[in-house]
């Protein structure tokens, strides 16, 4: 038996089944209050041998198993440390539940080992150490680089605990993306993972809202936009009340005091249920967002995979290159174009007008790569086509801004180009995360020009933590100060027009 298997059976962790609340008025504030739902009791001490009990059977009762090997707290808790440093797994917490190296570890059922199995050969680091916790009760922060696999983290124990459908009509797991596109992305992967049950799940769109709204049939699963989602909530359309999941992915850009907070205090509030069990997962997770949730989570566990909370995947290969000026840019561009960089690949620009200002030239020059460009002007259905054909192959290079810097999972994308400047250390952190996802091999090339050399050293110190080769002068640099990264965040440098002599 594993060793880790034996020692999740050696502590009982006994959710309570979920409770329908009644829906109140007031609820928690993202932006001011700590949470006053009576905390769970998760850790339950037996002096009999220590059993496990992640969920209840159907008789409602628990499934014992005795505990073996080992014996010795000393040896567990050594085996723990060694698998968490091997996996580069951090933890943060009271009584945080131990990894899993195995799905058979956990107490799913037979359809989702299964689907998972279709999925991952293994779990990943962040779903070793993130879906124990939730599948225990605990409350969660998870930071872990992009294509590690959070999902699926949380994914899982939504599907483990929702067991079977429900034909109450209410929802009972929430899932808030930041983007239509991630929404999409994530409703698609638990349609597959969840193939054998027939779950209730729905992507809010416009189109759709009015339907999903309908409290009748199956309603299970909802992934949804922030805005869209408190739009109903606000008009008093949707009940959330016996919500048993809230997952914000792409936390740090939902929490964000400049972003979605405002929507996603009504959420928070709508999901009234004591037993809700909330998870913040992102790849970045900013010290001003960390603040904020904890005075929302209840003794939240957090968890960090990697080698900082701010750094890319290590199977990305990143590099600099010095284009001078604009035009240098799209001499540059052409110049890998030409000379046959792997495709697909990924073209980052500062704005929507320069990215159908880049692709207009680029098609005017023939070369061998076909490139399209999306923006947040094109109706949701011409941006889905492009992604259908970027997808397909029929585009080799795709032109955009941060509105797919988030989240989307291309898994073939072989490189990313940031023909402008990211604004910031975490833009930088998610648009080249398009690549080098699942393990896979990856390439991120930066262009820079006389004006972004002064923001070279933030860039150069997620490099250098990704364990990749940096010069020396650009270590040597003085960092920025906070007011003009600030600016830099706010008001982007005004360029050149592409394609203009």
């Amino acid at each position: 038996m594993d060793f880790l298997q034996v020692l999740n059976r050696a502590a009982r962790f006994q959710r309570k089944p979920p409770a329908a609340a009644p829906k109140t008025q007031a609820g928690p504030s993202v932006q001011a209050s700590r949470s006053k739902r009576p905390r769970r009791q998760r850790v339950q001490d037996s002096k009999d041998e220590p059993t496990v009990s992640i969920f209840p059977t159907k008789s409602g009762t628990s499934d014992p198993v005795p505990a073996g090997e080992p014996r010795s707290t000393n040896d567990v808790d050594d085996y723990v440390h060694s698998v968490r440093s091997r996996q580069r797994i951090r933890v943060k917490g009271s009584a945080v539940p131990a990894p899993v190296t195995s799905f058979a570890d956990l107490n799913l059922p037979d359809y989702l080992h299964q689907n998972i199995a279709e999925q991952w050969a293994t779990p990943t680091a962040i779903q070793m150490q993130a879906i124990p916790v939730l599948m225990a009760g605990r409350e969660l922060l998870a930071v872990s680089p992009t294509g590690s696999g959070k999902t699926g983290a949380f994914m899982i124990p939504i599907l483990a605990q929702l067991d079977t459908p429900h034909p109450d009509g209410l929802f009972r797991a929430v899932v808030v993306s930041p983007t239509i596109e991630l929404a999409q992305q994530t409703y698609r992967r638990f349609l597959r993972v969840s193939a054998g049950r027939s779950f209730g799940i729905f992507a809010l769109t416009r189109a759709n809202a009015d339907a999903v709204a309908k409290p009748d049939g199956k309603r299970d699963i909802v992934v949804a936009t922030p805005a869209r989602l408190a739009s109903l909530i606000k008009a008093n359309a949707i009940d959330l009340s016996r919500v048993e999941y809230l997952v914000f992915d792409e936390g740090d850009q939902l929490w964000d005091a400049n972003g979605f907070v405002t929507d996603v205090d009504e959420i928070v509030a709508a999901c009234t249920n004591p037993n809700v069990t909330r998870a913040l997962f992102s790849a970045t997770m900013p010290e001003t967002t960390e603040n904020l949730a904890r005075t929302v989570l209840r003794d939240p566990v957090k968890v960090v995979v990697g080698a900082s909370e701010n750094s890319a995947c290590d199977n990305i290969e990143q590099r600099l290159v010095f284009a001078g000026t604009e035009p240098g840019k799209l001499i540059a561009l052409r110049d890998l174009l030409v000379k046959g960089i792997r495709t697909p690949l990924l073209i980052f620009v500062q704005t929507k007008s320069r990215a159908r200002q880049l692709a207009h030239t680029l098609r005017q020059h023939p070369h061998p790569i076909k490139v399209g460009y999306i923006e947040a002007d094109q109706t949701q259905a011409q941006r889905d086509q492009v992604v259908r054909q970027f997808r397909g192959g029929d585009l080799n290079a795709l032109i955009t801004t941060e509105v797919l810097a988030r989240g989307i999972d291309f898994l073939g994308v072989n490189c990313v180009i940031n023909y402008d400047f990211p604004q910031t250390t975490v833009s930088y952190i998610h648009r080249i995360g398009r690549t080098g996802r699942a393990g896979r091999r990856g390439e991120a090339i930066t262009f820079f020009t006389h004006e972004d050399v002064v923001f070279l050293r933030s860039i150069a110190g997620v490099m250098q933590r990704s364990g990749c080769d940096v010069p020396a002068w650009i270590l040597s640099m003085r960092k920025p100060n906070r007011s003009r990264v600030k600016e830099l965040r706010t008001r982007p440098p005004k360029r050149k027009r592409i394609g203009a002599n």
